[in-house]
C-alpha cells in the first residue's frame, strides 16, 4: 500500500498544525488492487491518526487507528471476551452477508507477521502485540472493507475479528488499520 498524506492548504500561507492535520487525506494504491486507486480522510487523534472504514454487508462504520508499522486490519467483534472501551457497537460477523472464515489450510492462517494458526474448532486464529503494549487476539476471516469517503471496495479482504484485547486504541479507536508493506495490508 502506498501512503500519501498531504495537507490541503495553500502553500503561500502558514497554517498551524491543528488546521493542517484536520484536512489530511490518505491515498491508497495497493499493488494487489492495481486497477483501483483509493483516497480517504484521516482524523487527528492525539498523537496518532484515525481512519473511517466500513466492514461487512450491510456496511458498518468504524473509526480505527491508522498504523504504518503493522499489516493487519482488525476491529473488536462480538462476542468479545475482553474489549477496549469504544463508542461504536462491536462488529457482529453473524449479521454480515460477506463474512467468511478461511479454512485452516489457507494462506491467511500462516502469515509471518502475526501469530496465526488453527484452533480445534477449525477457525483460523491470530494474536499480535504492538509497540505500545496493545494486544489483540481473535479470528482471521475474509470480509468486505470499504472506505466511506471513496468509492473503493475491497471484497474478500483478510480481516481480524478481535475477541480479546488489552491496551489503548487512541481516544476514539475501534481497532487498527495496518498500512504496512506486508501481505495483509
Amino acid at each position: 500500500i502506498h501512503l500519501n498524506v498531504r495537507p490541503s492548504y495553500s502553500n503561500s500561507s502558514f497554517r498551524p498544525l491543528g488546521s493542517v492535520s484536520h484536512h489530511h487525506r490518505v491515498s491508497l494504491s495497493p499493488t494487489y488492487y492495481s486497477s483501483k486507486n483509493f483516497q480517504t480522510d484521516i482524523i487527528p487523534n492525539g498523537g496518532d491518526y484515525l481512519m473511517k472504514i466500513e466492514v461487512g454487508t450491510p456496511p458498518v462504520e468504524f473509526i480505527a487507528v491508522a498504523d504504518t508499522g503493522s499489516d493487519l486490519v482488525w476491529v473488536q467483534c462480538s462476542p468479545c471476551k475482553r474489549c477496549i472501551d469504544q463508542q461504536s457497537p462491536l462488529f457482529d460477523p453473524r449479521k454480515s452477508g460477506t463474512y467468511q472464515a478461511p479454512p485452516c489450510s489457507s494462506q491467511p492462517c500462516t502469515q509471518p507477521g502475526i501469530k496465526s494458526g488453527c484452533q480445534s474448532s477449525d477457525s483460523c486464529t491470530y494474536a499480535t502485540q504492538y509497540g505500545d503494549g496493545t494486544k489483540t487476539q481473535g479470528v482471521l476471516n475474509t470480509e468486505t472493507i470499504r472506505f466511506p469517503s471513496s468509492p473503493g471496495i475491497f471484497p474478500s479482504f483478510i480481516f481480524g475479528c478481535g475477541l480479546n484485547q488489552q491496551g489503548v486504541l487512541g481516544i476514539d479507536g475501534d481497532g487498527i488499520i495496518g498500512l504496512g508493506s506486508g501481505p495483509l495490508s
